[in-house]
């Protein structure tokens, strides 16, 4: 038998010398499933061509954490350990040309919580992105049975169009829920290929509370962050950590080592005292800036149970770096930004974590900081 080279482009059916042979009697991984009546082929996301994205220290094949080997007890919150398989601000983009792009994921539990919707504790969300570099939202999916969750697989359509022509699309991973496997559904004959370049070329950093992560959002996509990375189209790297991010040392030191094009920390909220955030809110920055004198930084208050005491903690690190010679910094005061919406009644479930609006709030704030960062970059 003559040796094949293989295109890295998904396809059904391999060619042998002799005839089109199915490779689904070779590797049943590749025989068609049915969702009702309409066959699909299903890939592993954690393989190229696809791009799995939002996981800095994941290799190649690996599995969906958010942090890197050497974050323990000993140097971290006990929190974080576990909260690293919480998949916030991960993402996986390709282009297909199938008329129908179908979804298949196991969870790693529920995330079920009583003040966050399914859908955005664990739920995914299909985006299109345009010739512009437009993104536009397709479909949700989260699990409707309670008991199947990290049990049981789940498979839905997520699009369906009337001609075969190559489209991209990305997959954002639920925010407070872990991810054993996310397998992508395209019908028989199509192919899938990786997606274009962002517009940005390196991430954008978020460090930070419960809120960071994602709480209380409807939808993974409607998070602060990910809005700012599609309109900017950028990829999101989300080490938020509910309650447990503290601007321990190990985490600043390994932030630093991320190639990134923006920085952003607000884990104002974990902060036990104002005194624990005086201690190691400018320790944290001094830590990653040692790494990257020139990356920009921006340093956000808190946006609920505004706190004057620190607000000036974050002000003064700030305002010292500023007078260091550093102008690479911004400050946003978040402490009044919900106002112009409602006020934390509207923007909040329960006055601390945001609503859709709440996130929406915080991006429209956040937008014009970013937008004038990367135009001077």
């Amino acid at each position: 038998m003559k040796k094949l080279m293989l295109p890295l482009v998904f396809a059904v059916a391999l060619v042998t010398e002799s005839a089109a042979q199915d490779i689904s009697k070779i590797d049943k991984n590749f025989e068609p499933q049915k969702i009702g009546n309409i066959e699909f082929c299903f890939y592993n996301t954690k393989n190229a061509p696809f791009k799995v994205e939002g996981l800095p220290w994941r290799k190649e094949g690996g599995e969906f954490s958010r942090l890197p080997d050497g974050i323990t007890k000993e140097n971290a919150s006990a929190g974080v350990i576990g909260l690293c398989w919480h998949t916030s601000g991960a993402a996986v983009r390709f282009s297909t040309d199938s008329k129908m792009v179908a979804v298949k994921y196991m969870t790693r539990g529920s995330g079920d919580m009583g003040h966050m919707p399914r859908s955005g504790s664990s739920g995914f969300d299909l985006y299109i992105k345009d010739a512009d570099g437009k993104y536009s939202f397709l479909k949700n999916f989260h699990q409707r049975n309670f008991g199947e969750m990290g049990k049981v697989p789940y498979s839905e359509i997520g699009a369906k169009f009337g001609d075969s022509k190559m489209r991209e699309f990305a997959l954002y991973f639920p925010r407070y829920c872990g991810v054993k496997d996310v397998e992508i559904g395209v019908l028989p004959g199509a192919k899938i290929e990786p997606p274009k370049p962002h517009k940005v070329s390196k991430p954008i950093v978020f460090y930070g509370s419960s809120i960071t992560q994602g709480g209380c959002a409807s939808r993974p996509a409607t998070v602060y962050t990910g809005k700012l990375c599609r309109e900017v189209d950028a990829e999101e790297v989300n080490l938020g950590f509910s309650g447990n991010a503290k601007g321990e040392d190990a985490i600043a030191e390994r932030i630093g080592d991320i190639d990134m094009s923006v920085f952003v920390y607000d884990y104002d909220y974990n902060a036990p005292t104002t005194e624990h955030l005086a201690k190691t809110h400018e320790r944290f920055f001094k830590i990653f800036r040692k790494k990257q004198p020139n990356t920009p930084v921006i340093m956000m208050t808190r946006c609920s149970w505004p706190s004057r005491d620190r607000v000036e903690v974050i002000r003064k690190t700030y305002e010292n770096a500023v007078k260091s010679g550093d102008k690479n910094v911004y400050f946003i005061d978040c402490t009044k930004i919900f106002e112009p919406y409602g006020g934390i009644a509207e923007c909040t479930v329960d006055f601390c974590h945001p609503t859709d609006l709440g996130f929406h709030a915080m991006y429209e704030t956040v937008l014009p900081v970013l937008k004038k960062i990367l135009e001077n970059k």
